[in-house]
């Protein structure tokens, strides 16, 4: 690893990487569809108890090693499913994807 400079926001030390901008995207748009008011209170209340159910240790299975996993990752993949649904809105708005599309340098190849 050479000791150059990597970007990052400024005043961040040298070595810290930026995060990537689909990761950033993908907690911007899980942010604002949790403040977005129009967005179905029971689809945020829905997130938010499969949280609190793989986090605690009270579970409709107990957790034995693998057997007692699989409810918790039955509904974290439900959960996953629906916010990969969910957020499809609040990632690609679309009076910024129009803008946005008519901003960026066109590359073509040799």
């Amino acid at each position: 690893m050479s000791d150059a400079k990597l970007p990052g926001p400024a005043g961040a030390p040298a070595r810290v990487r930026p995060v990537p901008p689909v990761k950033m995207g993908l907690f911007k748009a899980f942010f604002t569809f949790l403040r977005d008011p129009s967005a179905p209170v029971l689809g945020k209340l829905f997130v938010f108890a499969v949280l609190a159910y793989v986090v605690f240790p009270i579970d409709l299975v107990p957790d034995f090693p693998v057997v007692g996993w699989i409810d918790d990752a039955g509904f974290a993949a439900l959960a996953v499913w629906y916010l990969s649904g969910a957020l499809e809105k609040y990632r690609n708005p679309p009076e910024l994807a129009a803008g946005a599309t008519e901003e960026l340098p066109v590359h073509r190849g040799q």
